[in-house]
């Protein structure tokens, strides 16, 4: 390459060595892929941490541990989900607009299971956006600083979107950072901030490995031996969040995971009984006798309580409206009164209208989604959390719904998981 082109060009050039294409790779496929790696060698298992890099040889009373609570025990980072697919084809680009020219990198690589090969990293510039013709330099390099992790340096991506007229990204690909590596003691603190564990509890969580919706499972049903968790794990795992506040025991959490009951759905059930004076814990068909305790609580609340409720839903609705959102065929808007509560909970067959008083007070935020004006969802938000977003029969939304909701909560700066 002649040394008259680098002068030429609108921005700093760096030629990539071998060393530096490995380590942008190898942060790229951390960066895609949030699961535990395994394979199988002879009568132990090889499980592979993308986050520490690290690989494990265990058997497989360990091994189905792992799988279970998904924690790597070198660096305690949680992954989301584990998985056998060993190899990996990996392209990453991203390009930036700058006046007449593009300018960005491209990156392929392979991935088999622990070994990163096949590095092919280019620079391009585009000298005209409606030419396909494109120069090949090397790759950009603007770092702020080096934080180190384990004595080398790795690269972190700042944004793997196609960017438009973006100029705070001037130049700016990749930054260093360092990989996240924790001790037990700072990961159980972190996890276990704010709950109240018994002794009995605090040695479990200190002599075994543990997740914090484990954790957080095990305030909220009193489970005192490991195994209970272990064995409710794909339940555990598959919902989010466990209100701690309300004391069940460990006979319950078997009955929601045998049934696949969502916790919170339970605990609205309790309240329901009690206001009937109804003793049935553990009923055969949960879903039948939910829908026609909602129906009738809903059908005998008086109307002079209802009107004062109005009222206030109506003051609360006017207050949240600024939190409105559209988008194509979707609008999200606050509940406006006792009728529309009333018709969403008819609507959906759930039972929000049981949380009318909650909402009148402001102890939560009740919003629907309608889809060219019929309701298609409800959304329950307390201290800027998404705690419940239910479609027809309390089922979690999906696809077109479930990303305008993560949308919704972007913009807004609310907690969606």
């Amino acid at each position: 390459m002649k040394q008259k082109i680098l002068k030429k060009l609108p921005f700093s050039i760096y030629r990539i060595t071998k060393k530096e294409s490995t380590q942008l790779a190898y942060v790229i496929f951390r960066n895609r892929i949030n699961k535990l790696l395994y394979r199988r060698k002879n009568d132990k298992y090889e499980v592979y941490c993308p986050n520490c890099n690290t690989t494990m040889l265990m058997n497989k009373k360990e091994f189905k541990v792992y799988l279970k609570v998904k924690v790597c025990s070198n660096c305690y980072h949680e992954f989301e989900n584990s998985g056998r697919r060993l190899n990996y084809n990996v392209m990453d680009y991203a390009y930036i607009d700058v006046g007449d020219a593009y300018q960005g990198y491209r990156i392929r690589f392979e991935v088999e299971f622990n070994r990163i090969k096949n590095i092919e990293t280019e620079i391009v510039y585009y000298k005209n956006k409606n030419d396909n013709f494109h120069y090949r330099y090397g790759i950009f390099k603007n770092m702020s600083g080096t934080l180190s992790s384990n004595g080398e340096d790795f690269w972190r991506c700042s944004d793997t979107r196609r960017l438009y007229y973006s100029n705070n990204y001037t130049y700016m690909m990749y930054a260093i950072s360092n990989i996240v590596i924790r001790t037990k003691r700072e990961y159980l603190e972190s996890i276990s901030n704010g709950l109240e564990l018994k002794s009995n509890q605090v040695y479990m969580v200190k002599h075994n490995l543990i997740n914090y919706k484990m954790i957080n499972a095990m305030v909220a049903f009193d489970i005192n031996d490991y195994q209970d968790l272990i064995n409710c794990s794909a339940y555990i795992n598959k919902y989010k969040y466990f209100d701690s506040k309300t004391k069940l025991n460990k006979h319950v959490l078997y009955y929601l995971s045998k049934n696949n009951i969502k916790c919170s759905d339970y605990q609205d059930y309790l309240k329901q009984c009690a206001f009937f004076g109804i003793n049935n814990k553990y009923p055969k068909n949960f879903e039948d006798i939910h829908k026609r305790l909602s129906k009738r609580k809903r059908d005998m609340d008086d109307n002079k309580f209802m009107n004062q409720l109005n009222k206030k839903i109506i003051k609360r609705y006017k207050k949240l409206n600024i939190y409105s959102f559209s988008k194509k065929h979707f609008n999200i808007s606050p509940i406006e009164n006792c009728d529309e509560l009333h018709s969403v909970g008819e609507k959906l067959d759930n039972c929000i209208f049981d949380y009318k008083e909650k909402y009148a007070v402001g102890k939560c935020d009740l919003f629907a989604i309608r889809k060219d004006g019929d309701v298609v969802c409800a959304i329950e938000i307390s201290e800027n959390i998404i705690k419940q977003a239910r479609i027809y029969h309390n089922k979690d939304p999906k696809g077109d719904l479930k990303v305008l909701i993560k949308q919704w909560s972007n913009k807004f700066h609310l907690i969606y998981e």
